[in-house]
């Protein structure tokens, strides 16, 4: 019982990082309950949220690959 309040709280701070868009500190929290409490009852939770998490750091990680190509053509552009 007392592990899975813990691993509900990390659960609960993974999904406020995701909120914030921090999804890497979100990934590393989910993460951490797989290695930290392996007796865990609910792990499709975990996976779910860490499924969710990678799509939203992929996104990110896409938009700013994005604006580095749009910066360095504008850059070129003013040359």
């Amino acid at each position: 019982p007392v592990l899975e309040k813990r691993a509900e709280k990390n659960i609960e701070i993974a999904q406020f990082y995701m909120k914030q868009k921090n999804f890497k500190a979100s990934i590393n929290r989910l993460t951490e309950i797989y290695e930290v409490y392996p007796q865990y009852t609910r792990f499709e939770k975990v996976l779910l949220l860490l499924g969710r998490a990678h799509a939203g750091q992929s996104k990110l990680l896409a938009e700013e690959a994005k604006q580095l190509a749009n910066q360095k053509q504008d850059d070129k552009a003013q040359m």
